[in-house]
């Protein structure tokens, strides 16, 4: 079994939660490829080479790859993810509006947001707003799945994964991307966050 795991980055280094996905993808397959999309993304392409566990990183580098669109993604995944037991997301945004549309074209049902691996096809994950945790088991032949990556350690430094260069889809026409406006805060991002504090009424 191989999985293909989309990275998680900024166009100039990964985030964390792309090292995080790698130790899930390890607990599902005995292999795992990177496939990044972006735009100048070489640096995070050798980046992601020196993950420990990733056999081969795959990059697509085009102009309409700068921005996150899940239309456009979701055609490379499926260009690239022939041969391919698992097709992995990380649960972000982008993840969650990708994710869907590749399974439905595999026609798969996707499993989202996993938070432990107990067999190849066999995942723990939240519902109920995490308030209960469920165990599923997939009869699919391909797993298109997201993973909860605060769930995970991240995988280590000591890599020597191959890079190659794939070829990146068309722009998509039925969306433009407008601008983007970053709000900056001294804390984490709440998806990427170790622990999250919360408090209602009784504060």
């Amino acid at each position: 079994m191989t999985a293909l795991l989309i990275a998680d980055h900024d166009n100039v280094r990964l985030r964390p939660s792309t090292a995080q996905a790698v130790t899930a993808a390890l607990q599902m397959t005995d292999t795992v490829d990177i496939l990044i999309a972006g735009s100048d993304v070489q640096a995070v392409a050798e980046e992601a080479a020196n993950l420990k566990g990733v056999r081969t990183v795959y990059y697509a580098d085009a102009a309409q790859l700068a921005q996150d669109c899940p239309e456009v993604l979701s055609t490379l995944v499926l260009d690239e993810c022939k041969g391919y037991s698992h097709v992995l997301f990380v649960a972000n945004a982008l993840g969650k509006s990708a994710m869907p549309r590749v399974a439905a074209k595999l026609d798969v049902s996707p499993v989202s947001e996993i938070t432990a691996v107990k067999g190849p096809k066999t995942f723990v994950r939240g519902i109920y707003a995490g308030s209960l945790l469920s165990t599923v088991e997939s009869t699919d032949e391909i797993i298109v799945a997201s993973i909860r990556t605060t769930a995970f350690e991240a995988a280590p430094q000591g890599g020597e994964a191959s890079i190659e260069e794939v070829i990146a889809p068309d722009a998509y026409e039925g969306s433009r991307f407008i601008r983007f406006t970053e709000a900056k805060s001294d804390r984490p991002e709440l998806v990427s966050a170790r622990v999250v504090v919360a408090g209602g009424r009784g504060l």
